[in-house]
């Protein structure tokens, strides 16, 4: 061949074109599964992923087997694997933004020695990407990929009070329901409930648990919002319950000011008044009234 002369591009086998086509096809039962609200029957996927049930059912079995996906062995139905998740929490935390976030907070953690994580809104609610222990921490099954309820959690507390309504809402009425059916000595039990809690957390500034979760232990999160007012994370911090029972705490003002400190880095004021002139997660009288 003379010197200069540029070989042609091999042709792609048959074998190799459809194994292109499949992570195509695999992408495309992922996205559906991701967005919706739970998992899916498998009627459900094909039909959000346009295609036929079995050619979905096939992919499906390459997916679960790789834990990109999994199936209930009760129901049959169909969720994003574990695979998903950590390749999601991993996408999540190196955004710019959140890297400054989260590392931030573990250096607070590391310079106050507490257990201290960071969480997003993930697919399934508030989603910790980032968490680490303190040394003589209450050990607890939180970490990186947890997800937490609304209403329970502080950090749940703080994304009910400012990400809009319409992606709370069906976590709420399932909480709610849960609630009323196996505790019925719960503090928040209605909607008029949810309604005083989301002021509360936007009076105060932080979501704030009192031994909701671990006996002896008790949280505190703030919010982190970006240049147009909207929350991106929240930095969770807990701890014995009489280091963080009340925002007069040392622990509860240094974290507050962590995160406010870090909103002011993302280009937002924390002095200012919320844009559009109600928080986003405020509850109308008249959802609260009729549970809509």
């Amino acid at each position: 061949m003379a010197d200069g002369a540029q070989k042609k591009p091999a042709k792609k086998t048959t074998a190799q074109r459809r194994g292109v086509q499949s992570i195509a096809v695999g992408a495309t039962l992922l996205e559906a599964l991701a967005a919706a609200a739970g998992p899916m029957q498998l009627r459900e996927v094909a039909a959000g992923a346009r295609m036929t049930p079995q050619k979905a059912h096939r992919y499906l079995l390459t997916l679960v087997a790789a834990g990109l996906a999994e199936q209930d062995p009760v129901s049959g139905r169909y969720d994003l694997g574990g695979m998903s998740l950590r390749l999601g929490v991993a996408a999540l935390s190196r955004q710019s933004g959140l890297r400054l976030v989260t590392q931030a907070a573990l250096e607070f953690g590391r310079a106050e020695d507490v257990m201290v994580g960071v969480a997003v809104w993930g697919t399934h609610g508030p989603t910790f990407i980032a968490w680490q222990n303190a040394s003589l921490a209450t050990p607890c099954n939180f970490g990186v990929g947890t997800t937490v309820r609304l209403l329970r959690s502080a950090t749940g507390q703080l994304f009910l009070a400012h990400v809009p309504r319409k992606l709370t809402h069906g976590l709420v009425d399932r909480e709610l329901s849960a609630i009323a059916a196996y505790a019925p000595d719960e503090k928040v039990r209605t909607w008029d409930d949810v309604e005083r809690l989301v002021a509360r957390v936007q009076a105060e500034g932080v979501g704030l648990t009192h031994e909701d979760l671990i006996p002896g232990s008790s949280a505190v999160a703030a919010p982190v919002f970006d240049h147009q007012g909207e929350i991106i994370a929240a930095i969770c911090q807990m701890g014995p319950t009489r280091q963080i029972h009340s925002t007069t705490q040392p622990a509860s003002r240094r974290l507050l000011e962590l995160a406010r400190q870090l909103s002011r880095r993302m280009g937002f004021d924390p002095d200012q008044p919320f844009l559009g002139g109600r928080p986003h997660g405020a509850v109308p009288a008249q959802a609260a009234a009729s549970g809509a």
